[in-house]
């Protein structure tokens, strides 16, 4: 059973808004009221837009865009006839296009106020890195995403046609770059009592840094 996690915020807001609004009313003013949405991550807290215009009686008429810039024109009066609309509950793909675009919000606004302007990414052919890849080409543009995939003879043929997929699904530029020789010095280099499958991860975190170093430009690798 689906349940839209952002739906509960969004109308606890509305109410919030609408009650205080009337308590005002109440008093015999007869007035409209524009909430506007903040649209911005701060800190840890990513604020969704979705400004709305609540006519004399409380009711919402008018609801911008969730997570991103909107533009909302309403000709207001008392004579004007507003219909109420209705803030409904989403569905599954609604919700998670939420989730997602929170995402891709909170983390252009990380990269950017950074000094960033491009990304790194190790692509392992897995849900993860695809994941990744996704919300750092909405948030930045396919261009300014660099994927890199490191096979070793650990990983099938299907993991790297999958990164090669998603590199041209998504549009990013995918690199790849063979690290079993690397893998293997590496190994050599250590006692077998030191050697475990970390080993793998370090050798990649090691390119990943090093394609950073030469572009200035965020990096991010997940390896298990």
């Amino acid at each position: 059973d689906h349940r839209d996690l952002h739906y509960p915020l969004r109308r606890q807001r509305q109410m919030c808004i609408r009650d205080s609004f009337k308590a005002v009313v109440g008093h015999g003013l007869e007035c409209f009221l524009a909430s506007m949405g903040y649209k911005a991550p701060i800190g840890e807290l990513v604020f969704d837009g979705a400004s709305i215009y609540f006519d004399s009686k409380g009711n919402p008429i008018l609801k911008g865009k969730d997570f991103s810039e909107d533009l909302l024109i309403k000709t207001l009066g008392q004579r004007l006839r507003n219909k109420p609309i209705t803030i409904k509950r989403g569905t599954k793909n609604e919700s998670l296009l939420h989730i997602f675009s929170a995402l891709s919000l909170g983390l252009k606004d990380y990269v950017l106020k950074n000094g960033f302007n491009k990304v790194v990414i190790g692509i392992s052919g897995g849900i993860d890195s695809a994941l990744v890849a996704a919300i750092a080409s909405k948030s930045l543009g396919p261009k300014n995403v660099l994927g890199i995939a490191m096979p070793t003879k650990f990983n099938s043929q299907l993991s790297l046609n999958l990164a090669n997929d998603l590199s041209e699904n998504i549009g990013f530029r995918l690199k790849i770059s063979e690290i079993q020789e690397i893998f293997d010095n590496n190994m050599a280099a250590y006692t077998p009592t030191i050697i475990n499958h970390k080993t793998n991860a370090t050798v990649k975190n090691r390119i990943i840094l090093t394609v950073y170093t030469d572009s200035f430009c965020l990096s991010s690798e997940k390896t298990p």
